[in-house]
């Protein structure tokens, strides 16, 4: 079975903040994928009980002007999934982006240069090119190429 290509973007805490207000990042980010053709879906708990989807409906269709796929489901397909519990893990490890502390143990978070300094987060990005060899490692390299940009914008 062949999946479609797409690209996941949780709602709580990642769109909108803990009062219902986009983070105006991350509607950019997603506006920017949507126009370069990207497949987005919310992928969001709230969909497994149909709870308050209205909302997010409407937040579709004011900030990307139509009514983006809800679901709650992870499909081969899925490439790229942007939200605030997500610690990427790659063979088990999880990825080096910027370093935290959690339980004692050295655990690895996603940050972005507001908070660990431009020169920091270009050492971090410069690990992720470096990691993204192997089987689609150009086309890793070129699609987190293309959400710096986004982001840095």
């Amino acid at each position: 079975m062949k999946f479609l290509k797409w690209i996941g973007v949780d709602f709580d805490k990642t769109l909108v903040d803990e009062e219902g207000q986009p983070y105006p990042k991350m509607v950019e980010l997603v506006n920017h994928l949507l126009n370069e053709g990207k497949d987005v879906k919310i992928f969001t708990a709230r969909a497994k009980d149909d709870y308050n989807l209205d909302e997010i409906k409407d937040f579709c269709k004011e900030h990307f002007g139509m009514v983006l796929p809800i679901t709650n489901e992870k499909d081969p397909g899925m490439e790229v999934l942007y939200d605030d519990r997500a610690i990427q893990v790659k063979d088990g490890e999880p990825m080096l982006q910027g370093i935290g502390q959690l339980g004692g143990a050295l655990k690895e978070r996603v940050v972005g240069p507001k908070s660990i300094g431009k020169s920091r987060f270009g050492q971090a990005i410069s690990k992720l090119r470096d990691k993204s060899n192997g089987k689609n490692g150009k086309k890793r390299r070129n699609f987190l190429s293309e959400q710096i940009e986004a982001y840095e914008r």
